[in-house]
């Protein structure tokens, strides 16, 4: 899954967040913030304070963390470790992901923290991957949209359907089945527009 800027958009319940597991040893190191506290990722080392995260980065061995932020400044300020981190291995030509799940968490649709934003202006040149998550379209703002580079779309509503619609020019929107066991979903590339449909045991 790896590329500069992924979005995956779905409604609850979807498989968003199993995907997300799935493709995980694929975006080593990485830094998940998960403001719910996900059962998914119950398993991934989560640092009991911002001092620990801190010297996780600081020591250059982040690899697999997952943190929950208090509010929006300790969020900010964990995209700024990030995005520090990856400049300094610019050399090495290695990278760190940063994933938001439920991004509209930290953000608005009209208002981005000042790092976070820093982490889409500057992550292609500073080793940084991103990825977010958010149940519907319209929750992501404007600028965050602008910039992605591959949609994973599972179900959503006919709203953020249109409203995906002005974000990318992809063929038309196909009907994505569910059920209990799994789910249709489909990848867009906004670069060489390639449309993939896609289905998702669970």
């Amino acid at each position: 899954m790896i590329d500069s800027v992924v979005a995956i958009v779905g409604m609850r319940g979807a498989g968003k967040s199993t995907y997300l597991k799935r493709s995980l040893p694929s975006l080593t190191p990485y830094l998940l913030i998960d403001p719910v506290i996900d059962p998914h990722f119950e398993q991934i080392h989560r640092p009991q304070s911002t001092q620990e995260l801190y010297d996780l980065f600081a020591s250059g061995t982040p690899q697999q963390v997952v943190s929950t932020p208090d509010n929006t400044a300790s969020f900010d300020w964990m995209c700024s470790l990030v995005l520090a981190y990856g400049r300094q291995r610019l050399s090495r030509q290695e990278r760190i992901t940063l994933i938001v799940d439920e991004v509209d968490n930290f953000t608005t649709p009209y208002e981005i923290p000042e790092n976070f934003r820093k982490c889409f202006a500057y992550g292609r040149h500073y080793s940084t991957n991103i990825v977010v998550c958010a149940r519907r379209v319209v929750d992501i703002h404007k600028y965050i949209r602008s910039q992605i580079s591959t949609w994973v779309v599972f179900p959503l509503n006919s709203e953020d359907i249109k409203t995906l619609y002005t974000v990318v020019d992809f063929p038309q929107y196909p009907e994505l089945k569910r059920t209990d066991r799994n789910c249709e979903y489909f990848t867009y590339n906004t670069i060489s527009h390639k449309f993939t449909k896609n289905l998702l045991t669970y």
